[in-house]
């Protein structure tokens, strides 16, 4: 088995837009009893640990996932809300998700972000 690593190279705006989306996600998620109390038991996070772990790319990956793991209670209402369409919302968890690196300026200037992840091929 080799190693295979796919890495996307993103714009460092691409990134912090991911990012503010689901931070916005996670304070609408956090506006509504319901909405947190699933967020909670969904993901077994403590409430008073939330606030911390919003500085994680991981943590803030998981809220987008959230939201897109119920399109009908979640996905389209926050959507509806935030003026995002569900494919932003895809395509913010997918920066989030991927190994990726930044552009600065030039291709040849690339900087990695992570380290890659084992794949199979």
């Amino acid at each position: 088995m080799t190693e295979r690593v796919v890495v996307r190279v993103v714009s460092a705006g691409q990134v912090d837009a991911a990012e503010r989306l689901a931070i916005t996600a996670l304070g609408w998620i956090s506006a509504d009893i319901d909405r947190i109390g699933g967020f909670i038991d969904r993901t077994g996070i403590r409430a008073d640990r939330i606030r911390q772990a919003a500085g994680s790319r991981d943590f803030l990956l998981g809220v987008l996932e959230h939201v897109m793991s119920d399109e009908e209670w979640l996905l389209m209402p926050f959507c509806a809300v935030s003026k995002a369409s569900p494919r932003e919302v895809c395509e913010a968890r997918d920066v989030l998700a991927s190994p990726y690196r930044i552009k600065h300026g030039s291709a040849e200037n690339l900087v990695p972000k992570i380290l890659p992840r084992r794949g199979f091929s």
